[in-house]
C-alpha cells in the first residue's frame, strides 16, 4: 500500500483523525463530509489512512493476543517430575512422590480431577454394562 503525505489542510488531517479516533463532534462530521465531497483525492487519501489505521490495530491486537496466550501456556504449562522448583517428598523407597495431588497436571486437569473423570467413567460402563445383562437376561427369559 503505498501512503502519500496529503496536500490537505491541517484542518481536514484534524477531522480525518478525530473520525479514526472516534472523537469526532457532530459539527466536524458535517464539516468532514463537506471537506470529502469537495475535495475528491481526500477521498483516497482517507481510505488509504483507514486503511493503514484498521492495519495498525489488527498488528496491535495480534501481538497483544500472542502475549496473552503465552503467559497462559506458562501458567497452564505441565511441570516436569525433574523440576526443581516442585516441592516433593521422598518416599522409603527412595521414589519422589508430588507434596500436593494437584501440584502435576495432565491437559490442564490437575492429577485429582483426571483420576475422578476415568473412575465416572468406569463408574459409566459398569452400570451400562450391569444394565444391558439385566436387559438381555429379561429377554431370554
Amino acid at each position: 500500500m503505498k501512503f502519500i503525505e496529503p496536500m490537505f489542510s491541517h484542518d481536514l488531517q484534524r477531522l480525518i483523525d478525530q473520525f479514526v479516533d472516534g472523537t469526532i463532534s457532530n459539527a466536524g462530521l458535517s464539516q468532514f463530509d463537506r471537506a470529502l465531497l469537495h475535495e475528491p483525492d481526500a477521498v483516497e487519501y482517507f481510505l488509504d489512512y483507514c486503511q493503514m489505521h484498521i492495519d495498525l490495530v489488527i498488528d496491535l491486537r495480534a501481538d497483544q493476543s500472542l502475549e496473552s496466550f503465552r503467559e497462559r501456556q506458562q501458567r497452564v504449562a505441565v511441570p516436569l517430575i525433574t523440576d526443581p522448583t516442585i516441592p516433593q517428598l521422598p518416599l522409603n523407597s527412595g521414589e519422589v512422590l508430588f507434596a500436593s495431588p494437584t501440584a502435576f497436571a495432565y491437559f490442564g486437569f490437575s492429577q485429582l480431577v483426571g483420576l475422578g473423570i476415568v473412575a465416572s467413567a468406569l463408574l459409566l460402563l459398569a452400570v451400562g454394562g450391569i444394565w444391558w445383562w439385566i436387559e438381555q437376561r429379561t429377554v431370554e427369559n
